[in-house]
């Protein structure tokens, strides 16, 4: 498919839900500050905070948060297909990504943030670009050789 004809279409009806549906800002450090990892993820979940920008781009966003667990959900689609015609991996690693490390947020105190040092998957099978919305869960397993966590920038 010629890669004018994917701009055009993503820049069609469904790219005015995008908009609606997930603002394009970053949250104000000072508001977060006092939040713990869950109450900060919660917010955005109910909207009160806005989502990360990349999840507009990525298409897909945080629909869950517990105390060591969290669930994204996402849409696939042509934007996101490698040259063999299924979804890249990197889509559905960052999907995880995400996942994994809000999972690990939902459990910090106010004040502190994570970065992911490492991350390892394997795939079972191609994501199609029909699948419809995907889901991921994460739960954190064990705390046991945790990194000492960082204040928030």
């Amino acid at each position: 498919m010629h890669i004018h004809y994917l701009y055009l279409q993503w820049k069609g009806d469904d790219d005015h839900a995008r908009h609606r549906r997930v603002p394009l800002r970053r949250a104000d450090p000072e508001a977060i500050a006092a939040l713990t990892g869950t109450d900060f993820l919660q917010a955005i979940i109910r909207g009160e905070l806005p989502a990360p920008p990349m999840a507009k781009t990525l298409d897909f966003f945080l629909v869950e948060v517990g105390d060591g667990r969290a669930a994204f959900e996402g849409e696939p689609g042509e934007a996101f297909l490698n040259p063999m015609g299924s979804v890249h991996g990197g889509w559905a690693l960052t999907l995880v990504d995400s996942a994994t490390g809000c999972a690990g947020m939902s459990l910090l105190p106010p004040g502190v943030a994570y970065t992911t040092i490492e991350t390892k998957v394997n795939f079972s099978r191609p994501i199609s670009k029909d699948a419809g919305r995907v889901r991921t869960e994460a739960w954190v397993v064990s705390r046991a050789g945790a990194f000492f966590p960082r204040k928030r920038a």
